[in-house]
């Protein structure tokens, strides 16, 4: 308690056993609330998302992500056509599977 000495009265001897189960439930409920709130610093609360074409790629080749595109853009063949083999294998994965939707879909499945 900020290192600050606990003088007690002649008269407060009748409380020492009160006092002392106070500052022992407050030491408790101090510890278990700091172990709480370092374990809930520690561990990371959202997943690590995806935010590179690199780790999208990466994501689709190992099946836990999907790549969809509107039906008629321009997308699947750019592509397909691009310089880059993980552009290449996210359009030959998007037209193996058929991830084409039209705006209807898109509109009433989000």
């Amino acid at each position: 308690m900020l290192k600050q000495p606990l003088d007690l009265h002649a008269e407060m001897n009748k409380w020492k056993f009160v006092i002392g189960s106070w500052l022992v439930f407050a030491v408790i409920l101090s510890s278990i609330y700091s172990g709480t709130l370092l374990s809930f610093l520690a561990v990371p609360s959202e997943p690590k998302t995806v935010e590179t074409f690199e780790e999208l790629s990466e994501a689709v080749a190992r099946g836990t992500h999907r790549v969809y595109s509107m039906k008629g853009d321009n997308a699947l063949p750019f592509l397909l056509h691009s310089a880059d083999t993980q552009l290449q294998l996210l359009g030959k994965k998007m037209k193996q599977n058929n991830w084409l939707m039209s705006a209807d879909e898109i509109s009433k499945d989000p």
